[in-house]
Order: structure tokens, then sequence, then C-alpha cells
């Protein structure tokens, strides 16, 4: 299955397409854009799917939104646009969207990584087999998140 996924933040909207497989997804076509060049959030993924050329249409889309609140419906800070998962379904013709904040989505994503996509900023010691996670940075404001896993969880 191919889907889109994407990044929303205050200042731009990065898009890639993605084919889920059992080893993973694999990304392709990452594009940037600027928020300020399209009057939504709609208008941007269209863009972006015009430009890859994109067929047949992805049937999902998981996008990671900058901001708190409510997933499924999202207002930016920085902009006018708006942007729900029931629109993205009715409007954009997706067959299964979801919303999720960005931070929440590093935290998800940061097992996956390898030692070359990581840079070490404290001594070398190395961390505990399945730990918590914690993500944090800068963004449009200071973003936080934390990855609880279940085996973090057991007493030792």
């Amino acid at each position: 299955m191919e889907g889109l996924v994407g990044d929303i933040g205050g200042t731009n909207a990065r898009f890639a397409l993605a084919t889920f497989s059992p080893t993973g997804p694999v990304i392709r076509e990452p594009k940037s854009y600027a928020n300020k060049d399209y009057p939504s959030a709609e208008a941007a993924i269209e863009a972006y799917l015009a430009e890859v050329q994109a067929r047949p249409r992805p049937r999902a889309v998981v996008l990671a939104v900058a901001g708190a609140g409510d997933q499924r419906r999202h207002d930016f800070t920085n902009s006018d646009w708006e942007l729900s998962e029931d629109r993205l379904r009715r409007d954009g013709g997706f067959a299964q969207a979801r919303l999720i904040n960005d931070f929440a989505a590093q935290a998800l994503g940061a097992p996956q990584l390898g030692p070359t996509s990581l840079l070490r900023l404290g001594p070398d010691v190395a961390g505990l087999k399945g730990a918590t996670v914690a993500v944090l940075g800068p963004g449009t404001g200071f973003g936080v998140s934390g990855l609880l896993r279940e085996d973090a969880a057991r007493p030792c």
C-alpha cells in the first residue's frame, strides 16, 4: 500500500510518498513547500501530488502537525490554515486519514533511527534497549514528547 506522509509546521509543509511493507516504510519523493505560498494545507498537498505525479492517488494520509489539541482537527499557530481528518477523507479523496502531533511522531520514529542518523550530545554511554525515549526541540514553539515502551515499564 502506498500512502502520503507529511510534516506540517508553522513555516513549511514537507511531504513524501511511503510504501508500507513488513520490513518498514520506504520513503520516496520528499519535497518541501513554504506555507505562505498556499492558501490551505489541502492546496499544498494537491501541489505536491501534482508535482510528483502520484498515480494512482494514495488512499491513505498521515500528517504530523505542529501544535497541541484535538488532532482530528487542527488549527495552525502561524497561519489561518485548518485541517481535519474528516475533510481529508471527504474532500481530499483519502480512504484513511490521520493527524498526529509532530513531536509524538518523532518519538514514535526515534527507535527506527540507526547510528548514522544520531548525533551524541553527551558522554559515550550506551542506552538501555527498550528504554523510554524523550524527544525535545525547537519548532513552531518548543516541542516535547516521550515514548514509554512496554519493556521499560516492567520492574527489574
